[in-house]
């Protein structure tokens, strides 16, 4: 999933972004972080750019948002996160951690637009399901045998 500086930069001029030092930035610090806030990003952006501010990365990852180079994620604490898999996926989150890790199963992904199919139309006939993004809390247990 990592991507080299040269597919970065086609992504981003495949998406329309302009390509900026400070984005690059952002973006490699996306894939050494993983699931993360826009200050974690700040804090791993700031060595090689020591004048970035917190409201330029946000500014950052909304472009990247709108253009579909990356996803939000809000945890059940409301804190924002960012994922660079934009791929059909869920998340586990871990209470006593707070680690977040990325769950691929597409069965439930199905399961639920089935569900919603011929079930539930909770916003009315006319809501067209997009994506199915399901946060499974809880924490690791550590069990001594």
């Amino acid at each position: 999933m990592y991507k080299t500086s040269e597919e970065i930069r086609t992504l981003l001029n495949e998406r329309g972004v302009k390509v900026t030092p400070q984005r690059m930035a952002v973006y490699a610090a996306l894939q050494t972080l993983g699931h993360a806030s826009a200050e974690q990003i700040t804090k791993a952006v700031h060595d090689t750019f020591p004048t970035v501010t917190v409201g330029t990365i946000y500014n950052v990852l909304e472009c990247f948002s709108s253009h579909g180079i990356i996803s939000r994620l809000n945890t059940s604490d409301n804190k924002m996160y960012f994922d660079i898999n934009v791929h059909d996926h869920h998340h586990l989150l871990c209470e006593d951690t707070g680690e977040i890790r990325d769950f691929g199963d597409q069965e439930l992904s199905d399961l639920v637009r089935a569900y919603y199919a011929t079930h539930k139309k909770p916003m009315g006939e006319n809501f067209e399901v997009k994506d199915i993004r399901i946060q499974i809390i809880g924490n690791y247990t550590n069990k001594i045998q």
